[in-house]
């Protein structure tokens, strides 16, 4: 990050014309600011100044070109976490190059060889979200285990987090209209819900034309996928129970179809044996 400022004054009272020049240099590890003067009165000078901050974790230094006394900075820890506990353990491997960023104080830094990556200089006690550009992963089909993490860092205080990435969960299936016992035909843009364990509502879709679906990026873990209630009222159906899926070791889970169908109506015979009452 570069910028360079050109100024000029005229002191009329003096008759005196003053020019500047400065020159910044701002990469993140430090600052360097040259500054040209010329006053018709004093002559040419010239300055220079440079700042630098140094911090440290427990296996690292790194350098800020602002202050870190009176800001907080983050320890960002990025791994696979292979058998999706949440916890660094095990297979477990750190994951190099993913990009971290914070909002709303702009910062982002990229992984070392050891999976951590360095935000400092963040506001004291704001209120700092802490994300993944999930693009800089290194396979497609990787997403965070749970969503960002929120903080409010302390003043010169380096905190460290944690953040598991998992091969995420796809789900398909086809939601069918079973009109007989033997005949069923496919259902387009029925809206789906996906719950998760919690009962929480995380994804909502619709079928496609041809009744397909497809729920991807899931991390794994249990989940139910229903028809909206709504849906089944408005239009009659019976309520069908949700589809279950409790899988961590599969990346594809097919066939998880949806059955709907309204009370089927049979044909039968009703006869009439008469009436009687008893006579005394």
């Amino acid at each position: 990050d570069t910028s360079g400022r050109i100024g000029y004054t005229r002191d009329f009272n003096n008759d005196n014309n003053i020019t500047n020049l400065s020159f910044s240099w701002r990469p993140n590890e430090f600052s360097l600011t040259s500054r040209l003067d010329f006053n018709d009165n004093r002559g040419w000078s010239a300055g220079l100044l440079g700042q630098i901050s140094i911090g440290s974790t427990s296996n690292r230094v790194f350098a800020s070109n602002q202050t870190l006394v009176n800001q907080g900075s983050i320890s960002a820890f990025v791994y696979h976490d292979r058998n999706n506990n949440g916890v660094f353990d095990g297979s477990d491997s750190p994951l190099p190059g993913v990009e971290v960023f914070s909002t709303p104080s702009i910062k982002q830094a990229t992984t070392d060889g050891s999976g951590v990556a360095i935000l400092p200089s963040l506001a004291a006690f704001k209120q700092t979200d802490i994300d993944i550009n999930e693009t800089t992963l290194p396979a497609p089909y990787m997403i965070q285990r749970n969503s960002g993490v929120s903080v409010r860092p302390s003043p010169g205080a380096i905190q460290r987090l944690e953040i598991p990435i998992v091969v995420s969960v796809e789900i398909e299936g086809t939601v069918r209209e079973l009109k007989d016992a033997n005949t069923s035909s496919p259902l387009a843009y029925v809206p789906i819900e996906v719950i998760d364990q919690f009962g929480i509502t995380i994804k909502e879709l619709l079928s496609e034309f041809d009744g397909y679906y497809l729920i991807n990026n899931l991390p794994p873990g249990s989940y139910s996928i229903r028809v909206k209630q709504a849906y089944l009222i408005e239009n009659g159906w019976l309520t069908p129970s949700p589809v279950t899926i409790d899988d961590t070791g599969r990346d594809v889970i097919s066939g998880q179809d949806i059955i709907l169908r309204k009370a089927f109506n049979q044909p039968g015979y009703s006869a009439s044996l008469g009436e009687f009452s008893s006579i005394e």
